[in-house]
This record gives C-alpha cells, structure tokens and sequence, in this order.
C-alpha cells in the first residue's frame, strides 16, 4: 500500500516553523507522524556528526543517550537553516520534551503566577482576593473581612453602618441613642434618664462623668449608656433654644 503525501516538504517545513506538531501535520497531509519526522529530519550523516559532537551526551543534563538521543533544532527560523550543524544539539527525550512543551496557561487571579490549573495558586491567594477592606463606622479603623459576609452586613444593616466588632456597635448605639439593640439595655437606660438634666448641668460645671455616675447609682463601668442620655439632652435643648 503507497502513501500519497498531500504535502510537498516546503510546505510541511512552514508548518513546523509555525510551531504546529507533527500529529498535526501528519493529518493534513493525510501520513503518519513517523513518516512526517523522516521527511524533515536531518539526514543519517548529520545526524552522526551531531552525536559525535557532542560525544553521546545529553546537551541539556547530561545524561548519556548515544545514537538514541534526539536532535533538536534550536535557532532554526527560516526552512534554509533547519537542518544547519550549527543550530542541532542533541538532547534526551525528557529535555526535548520541555523545550517544546507549552508554558502553563493559567494565571493566578490575584499574584498572577502561572499555575498548571484552577484560577488561584495557594490558599493565600484565594483569602486575599475574596477580602474586602473596611472602615468601622465608630472607631475607623480599618479591618477584612470576606466579600460574601461583607455583603451580608450592609444587607442587614439599616443604617448602612458596619462595625469592627461587637464593643464599636454597642458603643456608637450607646453614645446615640442610650442603649444598645437589646431590650435589657433599654430598661438599664429609662432608668437613669430623670437624671439627665442633672447630669448635663454637673458637667458643665467641669466635675467627671464616672463621678456623677458613682452619685446616681450607676453601677456599670461602660457610661456609653449616660453618654447616650447627656448626648439627647443636649440636643433637646440646642432645640428648645433655636424654638425660643
């Protein structure tokens, strides 16, 4: 049985300068992929000088592979200079295959390192990208948190305001509106609240808080709670005066 080539040897040479392989121009031309590396390989006699050349070794490791070894076509550019002495060097299968293997074609989503699959290269990667940075709403200061919790947060939060921690949101609901977001914390604030006046007055009179608060009978160490209260009055009577 004769094989009929589809492709003359010009033509197969401009598809492997291309970078195509030889599988794929063996199925255009309608051969075998050995019949292919036969008609573009160098001739026996090139290719036991390249050998000799290089004494049986391996070009790029080392290794010894003698007449078994492959000659590869390092600065061969143009079909004049493919089979040139000067640009063949022989090397084992395993450098051969690395010097036409593809580089990877994954990038990492957030350090853009090649990676062999899937879109981040470590952990890492994966926790920094899906991070948000944020500003507490009371303290400002800066902290991560996930993209899908952050999300979840100013969902919830019908003020639009968010938090680094339980203590800021206690404290911003303290200072403003006297109790925290707890029923508990409501009773403890309406209890001191006919004392706001007194309180308000006292301070401006230059004594300290925690002093007013022993005086009242207000046992808790956290005066968000009074805050919250002197914070109202004083409201109420910048109102009672623009009124007046």
């Amino acid at each position: 049985m004769v094989n009929y080539i589809l492709m003359d040897k010009k033509e197969i040479l401009e598809l492997r300068l291309e970078g195509r392989t030889y599988q794929y121009i063996a199925d255009k031309a309608g051969v075998s992929r050995q019949r292919i590396q036969q008609i573009i390989s160098p001739p026996k006699e090139i290719r036991d000088f390249v050998v000799n050349k290089y004494s049986g070794y391996c070009a790029g490791c080392g290794l010894y592979v003698g007449i078994g070894g492959h000659v590869h076509h390092e600065n061969s550019d143009s079909e004049e200079n493919y089979n040139d002495i000067e640009n063949l060097r022989l090397l084992c299968i395993s450098c051969h295959r690395k010097k036409h293997s593809k580089p990877p074609q994954f990038q990492c989503w957030y350090c853009g390192q090649a990676i062999k699959k899937g879109i981040f290269c470590n952990w890492d990667c994966s926790k920094k990208y899906h991070t948000v940075t944020l500003i507490c709403s009371y303290c400002g200061k800066e902290f991560n948190l996930g993209s899908y919790e952050a999300q979840l947060r100013m969902e919830r939060s019908q003020s639009g305001l968010i938090f680094c921690s339980k203590r800021c949101q206690g404290k911003w609901f303290g200072e403003h509106y006297g109790f925290g977001i707890y029923p508990e914390h409501r009773r403890r604030c309406s209890k001191y609240e006919p004392f706001a006046s007194q309180i308000v007055d006292r301070l401006d009179k230059g004594e300290k808080l925690y002093k007013i608060a022993r005086n009242i009978g207000y046992k808790s160490r956290n005066l968000s709670t009074l805050k919250g209260i002197i914070l109202r009055e004083r409201l109420a009577r910048e109102s009672r005066i623009n009124i007046c």
